[in-house]
C-alpha cells in the first residue's frame, strides 16, 4: 500500500500558487492540502482535501501544530514596491518561507519543493536574486530528503497585479521569442505550478535545481 502524502502550501492564493493548489486538490497525490496564509481562503472552499491555516507570519510558532505534511511547497512571494522596503522583501521571501519550512520538517516532512528565479544566487548583488538564492541554500541545510528548486523566467499567465517589467518582457517573448534562447523565455505560470507537482511525485532524493528551459519541456 502507498503510504498516505499531505501537502503543506504557501502562496496559494499567487499566480503559480493557486494553480498548485488546484492540481493538488483535484490530483490523487495528496489525501490532504494545508494551505498556510495570513487571510482566509476564498477558493475552494468545502473540499474534502482542503484545511487552510489562518496564520500571523510573525507569530508561527503559534501555529507549530497545525503545519504538519510530508510534502511542502513555497509559492510565497511579492516585489520590492508590494513589500514597500528591502528589509519587508527579504522577510517576506526568505524569513516567512524558512521558518515555516524548518517546522515543517521538525513535524516530519521529507520533500520540499521551492519556486524560485532564474539566476537566483546567495552571491548576487540584486537582492531579489541574492534573497531568492538564500532562501535556495537555508532550505537545503534543513535536512529534507528532497529539495528541489524550479527556476522560472518570467511568468506569463493571471495576476491579481500588474508587473509592467514582465508586462514588457512577455510582450517581447511574443513578438521575438524565436529568437531568446529557451533559458530566458517567458513560462506560464500553469506549467510551473505543474512541474512542482511532478516534482513533489517524483521525490528525487537529495537536491536538484530545475532550470526554466526544463520546466518548458512537458
Amino acid at each position: 500500500m502507498t503510504p498516505s502524502r499531505s501537502l503543506i502550501l504557501l502562496g496559494a492564493t499567487g499566480a503559480v500558487g493557486r494553480h498548485v493548489l488546484t492540481g493538488a486538490l483535484n490530483g490523487d497525490l495528496y489525501e490532504r492540502v494545508t494551505v498556510v496564509t495570513r487571510r482566509p481562503l476564498t477558493a475552494h472552499q468545502g473540499h474534502p482535501k482542503l484545511e487552510v491555516c489562518v496564520v500571523d507570519f510573525d507569530n508561527l510558532a503559534a501555529h507549530t501544530a497545525e503545519i504538519t505534511g510530508t510534502d511542502l511547497i513555497n509559492a510565497m512571494g511579492t516585489t520590492h514596491k508590494k513589500a514597500g522596503s528591502k528589509e519587508r522583501f527579504i522577510q517576506i521571501d526568505h524569513g516567512y518561507p524558512l521558518e515555516v519550512a524548518q517546522i515543517a520538517h521538525r513535524n516530519g516532512a521529507h520533500t520540499c519543493i521551492l519556486i524560485s528565479s532564474l539566476g537566483a544566487d546567495p552571491g548576487s548583488n540584486n537582492n531579489y536574486l541574492k534573497t531568492k538564492g538564500r532562501l535556495e541554500q537555508d532550505v537545503q541545510a534543513l535536512g529534507f530528503e528532497t529539495v528541489v528548486t524550479l527556476r522560472p523566467s518570467m511568468l506569463k499567465g493571471e495576476r491579481d497585479e500588474v508587473r509592467l517589467g514582465e508586462e514588457a518582457g512577455k510582450l517581447a517573448d511574443r513578438v521575438f521569442g524565436f529568437l531568446i534562447p529557451a533559458r530566458y523565455r517567458a513560462v506560464d505560470v500553469q506549467q510551473v505550478a505543474k512541474r512542482a507537482l511532478k516534482a513533489a511525485q517524483q521525490r528525487q532524493p537529495g537536491w536538484l535545481a530545475i532550470e526554466n528551459e526544463d520546466i518548458r519541456t512537458p
